[in-house]
C-alpha cells in the first residue's frame, strides 16, 4: 500500500500503466490519443505518461508519438 513516486497510488500506477503499455503494444500514439483511449481521469493519466517518460519505461519521439521503451529500436 501506499504512494508511488508519481504521487498517487501503487495500484492507480500499476493500473494505468499497464493500460498505457497495452496501448502502445503495436504503435507508437500522441499523449491525446491515449487520454482518449484510457477510461481514468485525464490528469492522474497525465502524472503516470510524465512518470514513466522521465523513467524510462516510455520514449516520445521528435513529433511526439509516445513509444513503449521496449519497441523502440
Amino acid at each position: 500500500k501506499g504512494d508511488h513516486e508519481s504521487g498517487i497510488s501503487f495500484a492507480d500506477f500499476d493500473r494505468i500503466s499497464g493500460k498505457i503499455h497495452k496501448i502502445l503494444l503495436d504503435e507508437s500514439h500522441p499523449i491525446h490519443q491515449i487520454l482518449k483511449l484510457i477510461d481514468e481521469p485525464e490528469p492522474v493519466v497525465i502524472k503516470v505518461v510524465r512518470w514513466m517518460l522521465d523513467n524510462g519505461m516510455l520514449n516520445s519521439d521528435s513529433i511526439g508519438l509516445l513509444t513503449n521503451e521496449s519497441r523502440v529500436q
